[in-house]
């Protein structure tokens, strides 16, 4: 077992289509001392299912940022992500956009999930505000 590092590493499991809730997440978090992100972008230096093993094994948590855009195709690098995280038994946190009406089932099981209005500035900085307290209380 790895030693435990200062800060959290989370992995951040998101839509790229996403990049204006992706980047308010960047603004608020990575400029803190106390936390590390993980925001994979393309390309990946090996095939995306090893890749993400290998990072998400290292990693403390995962915060999977669950949107019309992650759903629309049932094989979404984001789901992956989950389902990996969820067989190295990490700790999920779902952050649900409120707007999805058919919450696939499987995300049931993987982790807690809360709802935010992710079309809203406020459901963002609502759902930015509950990441950092899960970083604190991890620390």
């Amino acid at each position: 077992m790895r030693e435990r590092l200062s800060q959290p590493q989370i992995f951040v499991a998101h839509s790229r289509e996403d990049k204006k809730i992706i980047k308010k997440i960047e603004d608020r978090l990575s400029g803190l001392e106390f936390v590390s992100l993980i925001l994979l972008k393309r390309p990946y230096p090996e095939p995306p299912a090893q890749y993400f093993r290998k990072i998400i094994k290292e990693c403390d948590a995962v915060f999977a940022i669950i949107t019309d855009n992650v759903l629309k195709k049932w094989y979404h690098f984001a789901i992956c992500e989950c389902l990996i995280a969820y067989g190295l038994e990490k700790p999920i946190y779902i952050f649900k956009d409120k707007n999805i009406s058919n919450m696939p089932a499987i995300f049931n099981s993987m982790g807690t999930w809360e709802e935010y209005d992710l079309k809203s500035q406020n459901g963002v900085n609502r759902m930015i505000d509950h990441m950092m307290g899960i970083v604190y209380q991890m620390r």
